[in-house]
């Protein structure tokens, strides 16, 4: 796809808050301009504090835009590609770690130096610019804070849960397993896993391919050898290829054939109840 082909960038809510941002950015730089002596008679200079605070809204929302045109670009070559969602990644760590802290900090500075205009010298303010408008500017602002510094949370939470599905990927991954399902560290979608962690999956009991009762692994369909390593969930009693069961685990605590709660009181009640859903466990893994 190219240049001229490209679709246009959709327009959202946010983008017509920023529209607003821009106007009130060049209507309050052309009021300074105009009203500059009054403004410089108040106390605190609340008109800087006004201009820099349009810009840093401004600047809190170049991520957005950098990130739509990196996924625009996800067709073109790899390294044109690669390079783009650098330099997004570089905005919007300087977004969440520089600018929004500053912005905070500023928007405190602004509510303490609105104060003292209004109490040492609250005529200062130009008509049509009056204290009501700063304190509005000022709550919008609290908003957006709180809405960003949301995002970051979770957002920073998702990462760290990311982190820990590789990280326990990594650690059930054998040789068994890459010779059962391949390298499942690359080929896995590695979204925050919903099941038990390595820790809690290696205390749960082994056995070898002639412990075992069933003739095929419910998971990958095959049949179980004798020197197979094994698992055996401990309340239902059902056993499975190690690293069939143990990827299984990752992504959900529940047994793949009676669906009852690995670690759970209720996997006893749950033996022998077979899989009701038309799909197989192996459909379900991959």
């Amino acid at each position: 796809m190219t240049l001229s082909q490209r679709a246009p960038v959709q327009l959202t809510c946010s983008d017509a808050i920023l529209v607003f941002y821009l106007f009130s950015l060049a209507h309050s730089t052309f009021e300074i301009w105009h009203h500059g002596e009054e403004f410089g008679q108040c106390e605190k200079p609340i008109h800087i504090w006004l201009v820099v605070s349009y810009f840093s809204l401004v600047g809190l929302r170049v991520p957005h835009y950098l990130k739509q045109v990196g996924s625009e670009l996800a067709d073109e070559a790899s390294d044109t590609s690669s390079g783009w969602k650098g330099i997004s990644k570089i905005c919007l760590m300087t977004v969440w770690f520089v600018l929004l802290p500053f912005f905070v900090v500023w928007s405190i500075i602004g509510s303490f130096w609105l104060n003292e205009v209004m109490q040492k010298t609250p005529t200062c303010l130009p008509t049509g610019m009056d204290s009501r408008f700063i304190g509005f500017w000022q709550l919008v602002c609290y908003i957006w804070i709180v809405i960003y510094v949301g995002c970051v949370a979770i957002a920073l939470s998702l990462r760290r849960r990311q982190h820990q599905a590789e990280m326990n990927v990594r650690l059930v991954e054998s040789d068994d397993t890459r010779a059962r399902w391949g390298d499942v560290t690359t080929s896995w979608g590695l979204a925050p896993l919903m099941g038990l962690s390595h820790k809690q999956i290696s205390e749960l009991p082994t056995c070898t391919g002639y412990e075992c009762a069933e003739a095929e692994c419910p998971i990958c369909l095959s049949n179980v050898q004798s020197q197979d390593a094994g698992r055996r969930l401990p309340a239902c009693g059902h056993c499975f290829h190690q690293a069939c069961i143990d990827l299984w685990l990752l992504r959900q605590n529940k047994c793949p054939l009676c669906k009852s709660d690995v670690l759970g009181a209720d996997a006893k009640r749950g033996a022998g109840v077979t899989n009701s859903v038309g799909i197989t466990p192996v459909e379900q893994l991959v």
